[in-house]
């Protein structure tokens, strides 16, 4: 999930941080730098057309290598002309502000952390209980009230197990996971399939 402006100044608030400040002998380094690397990465090798090329094809060749390694070089010495400090204090700021940003999105992910290790967990339970139900089925007698109740009670799980495994934590709707957010979600899915039978036999309905 991407973080918003108004997100990361809450955490950040929560946090109690604030966000890394570029100075501005910094940020002129780090303009020059990225100059310097759009020039490498635009930068084309002269290449001549072989025995086809005239001495005037060569020369224009020659005159536009020259032009553009003078760019090149221009530009590498716009790079060169910041001091050793200044490069070391760009380096600082980029950790300041990976640091940070790792603060950021580690608060923003555990409400989602969260939800996931509770699912897992609920899965991990259901999928015990489940093994453990149709063990005792297996050993019970065919026409019991024992056998009924178990039945009941393996469909019970396996309808929940089910939907667990693929519910997605939401902030708005789903902020933690419980048992109660679980059945409504059950409860929405049996809504939807309701609502499509009902389609479906509207649909017949008129066709015939």
């Amino acid at each position: 999930m991407k973080i918003n402006e108004t997100q990361e100044q809450e955490i950040a608030q929560r946090l109690g941080i604030t966000k890394p400040i570029c100075p501005p002998d910094v940020a002129a380094f780090f303009a020059d730098r990225e100059e310097f690397q759009n020039g490498l990465d635009r930068y084309e090798r002269p290449s001549f057309s072989s025995w086809r090329a005239t001495t005037e094809e060569v020369r224009a060749t020659i005159d536009n290598a020259r032009k553009n390694l003078n760019n090149l070089e221009a530009l590498a010495n716009k790079l060169e002309s910041h001091s050793d400090t200044v490069a070391l204090a760009g380096i600082a700021y980029q950790e300041q502000l990976r640091n940070y940003w790792t603060a950021i999105e580690t608060e923003e992910s555990k409400p989602r952390r969260a939800f996931d290790k509770a699912r897992e967990e609920f899965v991990a339970e259901m999928n015990r209980e489940k093994r453990s139900l149709n063990r005792k089925i297996n050993k019970a007698h065919w026409d019991s009230e024992e056998l009924l109740q178990l039945r009941e009670r393996l469909w019970l799980v396996s309808t929940m197990l089910d939907e667990a495994m693929y519910l997605d934590y939401d902030a708005t709707t789903r902020p933690a996971f419980t048992e109660l957010v679980l059945w409504e979600a059950i409860a929405e899915s049996e809504s939807r399939a309701n609502l499509f039978l009902e389609f479906v036999s509207e649909t017949k309905t008129i066709a015939n």
